[in-house]
């Protein structure tokens, strides 16, 4: 079995936004991936607060999250996602330990994040809770 580790992103390489990319199209967000998308991508990792992936030298990444904000008061968890052929082995468990020791470290008090659908439980044995008084919206961009 490899050894996996989990570590910051601060600035990617071409190979590491490659593999980042996969896990997008893995979790279907991104499908299917267009040429532009690696740029995109390489500026989403560029312009985030902090990015954490689970690798080994093995498999290469196989998991990622990525933490948005102002790093001051408050920060939103987004993407996390393992490789299916990965999931079910802690390694999210173990992203989300990770993201919440630095930022436990750094005082950051208010840490939200919107849970798809059939993940609450994973999140609330993490200390999340769902906030009473509010409810995720989305702008709807309309086309002229």
């Amino acid at each position: 079995m490899s050894h996996f580790q989990t570590r910051k992103i601060v600035a990617p390489t071409e190979t590491e936004c490659h593999q980042l990319l996969n896990l997008y199209e893995a979790a279907q967000w991104w499908t299917p991936v267009r040429p532009q998308d690696l740029s995109v991508l390489t500026k989403m990792v560029q312009n985030s607060f902090q990015v954490w992936v689970i690798e080994s030298p093995e498999t290469g990444i196989v998991g990622m999250a990525r933490v948005l904000g102002d790093g001051i008061s408050d920060v939103y968890i987004q993407d996390v996602t393992i490789l299916p052929e990965f999931r079910h082995q802690g390694f999210a468990a173990q992203l989300l330990k990770n993201i919440l020791a630095s930022l436990s470290e750094l005082n950051i008090d208010f840490i939200g994040l919107i849970a798809e659908r059939n993940t609450e439980n994973f999140y609330a044995a993490h200390g999340f809770e769902l906030m009473e008084n509010a409810r995720p919206m989305r702008f709807k961009r309309t086309t002229p």
